[in-house]
């Protein structure tokens, strides 16, 4: 039976170099054969040359590969937004000829930023507005029985992939990921990109057993390493998700609760799990985002400041050094410490001031102690964010240097184990060019559960910060203790330098084997973090009461604040 159908004004048919064969086209499909059987000549269309000439590459390659693409392509100069499908037909004659329909998107002209293509998937990927149409279509509906899902997935390391081991890898892994979820969803479920590095999935639930065997999947698929042209990925992802309508009303609030649930994923630091919201989730949202707003004023408020930790070398109990660590005193009326609001500042460009603002202290700081006549070295953290994002990092050291005279080999930046994880060779670049000038560079927290001996020794280090939990477990068993000072060893071996942090009891002093060279020791066992002013009276006072024996145990006395006033 012969089936004919009209298709819409905008649409025109290609020949094989994807020039205008015809347009406004009636087709008729003959036992599965479409072929052409009236067309109009060439007609003046104002999406013609978009149509012609603005289709990227991609899109034709996915259509040869697959026989069709559907999706949206974006006219850069009025940025209207047109929704494209393409199909690739052959002609009785066996000529190959494309179809291409189009309609523009009715109700404003919002700025559209262009996104990847990913040429090796059967399917378009639609983007974010997309999905608020749908939803809002969906719950127009009002079906008493329209139950549905909506989760939202965020690569938190698709671009740390992506630096580390090549565009194409990192493209890979993306790729091959998707299609991994796309399996586990039906006809009726749809796919979204909805922000860089985050997904969506439309999930419609006419089975309660639907949400359940998904969620598994979701789990399975993240819980297993992704294997790329031999290479093995991990990927960690934040999952977040809301149902319809028991959690919202409306597209918007969908949308807004499935973020929430997102972010409180993200917060706890929960990888590869799903997280569904409720109201605890919103009041617990509601108040990270205050304290969020704050911190952006804290700068401006001058609410941040910083204290100096000692760290004692082991064999001249000397104070040779402190590290800069950064406080909160938000609003005047609380202390907040870094794990409570660095995590927060790191996703976002405040973390790029924060981290300017916290060198700038250390250095005028340090150039007061030398006029003292106190010269120590001094440590300051280095976010990740500074590293790979502020692109005058380098210049801002240079400056300061320069601007207070301090020698640079008083300077060491600490950067931790987890800055390390695949983008080595921008982590190189950046710091090796510092590192020139003569700023020592140190791993924090080494032993935490990432480390990699094989680049702390291509990198060369200057020195290596021992992870608390190292030092916790030691007084705890004889093999604890025979693992704490042999991962000691081993670290010693690599670098110049090495600072245990975090010793805070007799026990754990005693559980260690002090008898390296150039071995120093930080933690509340000689003295908590000291304000400022703290520091040139702790030196003097405690410079002839800090005994260490110079192999194996302390005859120390525990530092007690009360010797120069409150801390």
């Amino acid at each position: 039976m012969q089936r004919e159908f009209y298709v819409e004004e905008h649409s025109i048919l290609l020949d094989e170099d994807k020039k205008t064969f015809a347009t406004n086209v009636l087709l008729s499909d003959k036992i599965g054969s479409p072929s052409l059987t009236k067309s109009f000549h060439k007609e003046n269309c104002s999406i013609l040359s978009l149509l012609e000439n603005n289709i990227p590459e991609a899109v034709w390659e996915t259509v040869e590969n697959y026989g069709s693409w559907e999706g949206a392509v974006i006219d850069d100069g009025t940025l209207h937004r047109y929704w494209i499908s393409i199909q690739q037909l052959i002609s009785k004659n066996k000529r190959k000829l494309y179809l291409v329909r189009a309609g523009i998107e009715k109700g404003g002209t919002p700025h559209i930023t262009k996104g990847e293509t990913y040429p090796n998937l059967p399917y378009q990927i639609s983007d974010r507005t997309t999905l608020m149409f749908l939803l809002k279509q969906r719950i127009k509906k009002k079906l008493s029985s329209d139950t549905f899902a909506l989760i939202i997935v965020n690569f938190d390391r698709f671009r740390t992939l992506k630096d580390g081991n090549g565009s194409f890898s990192g493209k890979q892994v993306l790729i091959q990921t998707i299609r991994l979820l796309f399996a586990l969803l039906t006809e009726e479920d749809f796919f979204f990109k909805t922000r860089n590095n985050e997904f969506a999935l439309f999930v419609p639930l006419k089975k309660p057993e639907r949400l359940s065997s998904l969620i598994k999947g979701i789990k399975k698929i993240f819980s297993q390493p992704i294997i790329v042209d031999n290479e093995t990925f991990e990927i960690s992802t934040h999952i977040g998700a809301s149902l319809f309508p028991q959690n919202a009303a409306s597209a918007e609030q969908l949308m807004r609760c499935a973020d929430m649930a997102l972010h409180q994923a993200r917060q706890n630091k929960i990888s590869n799990d799903v997280i569904f919201y409720n109201n605890n989730i919103e009041e617990e949202v509601k108040k990270v985002l205050r304290l969020e707003k704050d911190l952006y004023r804290a700068l401006e408020r001058k609410e941040l400041f910083l204290q100096y930790q000692p760290q004692i070398d082991i064999k001249t109990s000397n104070v040779i050094g402190v590290e800069a660590l950064l406080r909160w005193h938000r609003g005047y009326k609380e202390v907040i410490f870094p794990n409570d609001f660095i995590p927060m500042a790191e996703t976002s460009l405040v973390m790029i001031d924060i981290g300017r603002w916290v060198l700038q202290e250390a250095f005028v700081q340090a150039q007061k102690w030398i006029k003292q006549g106190i010269q120590l070295n001094i440590s300051v953290n280095i976010s990740p964010v500074q590293i790979y994002q502020d692109r005058h990092l380098k210049e801002e050291i240079e400056k300061l240097l320069r601007v207070t005279s301090i020698p640079a080999s008083m300077l060491t930046l600490e950067i931790t184990e987890k800055t390390l994880r695949d983008r080595h060779g921008l982590f190189e670049k950046v710091m090796g060019e510092i590192r020139s000038h003569g700023v020592k560079i140190y791993l924090d927290d080494f032993g935490k559960g990432y480390s990699s001996i094989d680049f702390v020794k291509s990198f060369p280090f200057d020195g290596i910060k021992i992870d608390r939990e190292i030092i916790t477990n030691a007084p705890r068993s004889a093999r604890e203790k025979t693992f704490a000072n042999s991962f000691i060893r081993m670290a010693h071996s690599l670098v110049q330098h090495i600072v245990i942090e975090g010793v805070e009891t007799n026990e754990q002093i005693n559980s260690l084997d002090l008898g390296l060279s150039n071995l120093s020791i930080q933690g509340y066992y000689y003295s908590p973090p000291l304000d400022a002013e703290k520091i040139a009276p702790f030196i003097l006072t405690k410079r002839n009461s800090l005994h260490l024996e110079a192999v194996g145990r302390s005859s120390i006395q525990r530092y007690d604040p009360k010797d120069i006033g409150p801390v």
